[in-house]
């Protein structure tokens, strides 16, 4: 890996600050990213070293899913590793996926606590959550919701198995379901939810305003519709994702409220921070 670096001059791209973040998402979960103990040890032993850049871990993450050595040296010189890495952001898969849900459940922990301020959940509510991504705000909300029942899509088979692992002990007492499925399409009956919940997600959806129809479709009268977004389209730094990530779409706050309210919703509230992240609540 040291040689491969050398060779393509690869340098670190990212702050120390999220060296930090990674080695501490890797530290606490790189067992369950990885398929084996030895996997998860040998990730902790190269983090651990600091000075390894993060295409070389991602590198080595490529090497234990048998990608052909030339395809990882072309796509290095690329910088390819990069983008297909952050691609993980829209559908986990592999390696990286693995990795990048389990570093989801912990970077926006924060952000679900300060978005779910503006949610009152009733104990008993049946919610729904769009894009589960590694199940953490599903086990949440089971905590809110502690006579409630939690249901859980995403199109990412890599999402769901990670959700379905953190939240067993509720499945198996009926609580939790966690499905592959895409918002467009969401396999429920209509009015079942009282609440339905996007955290992170909704820059992905092709054709917002038919998904957001079939989030109303499955929603109760009186029904609330949560999103919670990092980025709230107002900051220069947005742009620096979109150009990254192909198929993501910031949107403002002024134009979800119109597409909410273009398909039905009403009382339309949108919320702001000084980070810039975003939540907007409105009813069926």
């Amino acid at each position: 890996l040291s040689l491969v670096g050398s060779e393509m001059c690869i340098r670190d791209r990212f702050t120390r600050c999220w060296a930090r973040f990674l080695w501490c998402a890797i530290s606490q979960t790189a067992s369950s990213c990885c398929k084996n103990k030895g996997d998860a040890i040998m990730v902790w032993a190269i983090v651990a070293l600091e000075a390894v850049s993060f295409t070389a871990l991602l590198t080595l993450g490529a090497i234990w899913a048998g990608a052909d050595i030339g395809l990882i040296v072309s796509l290095v010189k690329q910088g390819g590793i990069h983008m297909a890495f952050f691609e993980n952001t829209r559908k986990p898969t592999g390696f990286g996926g693995r990795l990048m849900v389990a570093m989801m459940n912990i970077g926006h922990r924060a952000l679900a606590d300060w978005g779910l301020r503006f949610l009152p959940l009733a104990e008993n509510a049946d919610v729904l959550d769009c894009g589960c991504g590694g199940g953490a705000n599903l086990r949440l909300m089971l905590k809110k919701c502690p006579t409630g029942k939690v249901c859980g899509i995403d199109y990412s088979p890599v999402s769901v198995e990670k959700s379905r692992k953190l939240n067993q002990t509720a499945i198996s007492a009926g609580r939790c379901e966690v499905l592959q499925a895409s918002v467009q399409a969401l396999p429920f009956d209509d009015a079942q939810f009282d609440v339905a919940t996007a955290f992170e997600t909704v820059y992905f959806w092709v054709d917002l305003p038919a998904c957001f129809r079939e989030v109303g479709r499955v929603l109760k009268p009186g029904g609330t519709f949560f999103l919670c977004n990092e980025s709230d389209g107002d900051h220069a730094q947005d742009e620096k994702w979109t150009e990254k990530i192909p198929g993501m779409t910031i949107y403002k706050d002024t134009q979800l409220k119109a597409m909410l309210e273009q398909v039905g919703f009403r009382q339309v509230e949108t919320h702001k921070n000084g980070k810039g992240w975003l939540c907007v609540t409105a009813r069926k």
